[in-house]
């Protein structure tokens, strides 16, 4: 029998590369990175990071398909390590309703047309090109 389901909504995979920016309780950014968002949902957002992120607010950003920057604000509830020496982090968004849901959309929006244009074209017996 599997594990119940304890969050109060569902996920969405996606694998989408997200820059973060840390922040102290000022709102003062000390440092910038990315990462891969792996899944989203109304409420946080799940990324895999190579460094762990040791700060408790944090902005997440990307660039949209009209190429604007989105950004929400978030409150880190978890970084460990995992087993293959990359970073599992949790995230809650902290910004009013209206502005998760805006966020999600274009996000997972972005994954689709990625997945969608994404095209590998195996054109001969030893070439392999991708188109976009």
């Amino acid at each position: 029998m599997g594990k119940k389901e304890r969050r109060r909504h569902p996920r969405v995979d996606i694998d989408d590369p997200i820059s973060y920016l840390c922040v102290d309780s000022d709102g003062q950014q000390f440092a910038q990175n990315m990462g891969i968002a792996r899944n989203v949902s109304q409420s946080g957002i799940f990324i895999e990071t190579f460094c762990m992120i040791e700060t408790e607010y944090i902005i997440l950003a990307f660039a949209d398909l009209e190429s604007n920057i989105t950004e929400i604000k978030g409150k880190v509830v978890y970084s460990k390590k995992n087993g293959s020496g990359t970073f599992k982090t949790g995230i809650s968004f902290k910004g009013e309703h209206i502005e998760n849901i805006k966020f999600i959309e274009k996000l997972i929006k972005y994954h689709h047309y990625k997945k969608e244009n994404s095209r590998l074209i195996v054109s001969g017996p030893n070439r392999v090109q991708t188109t976009l």
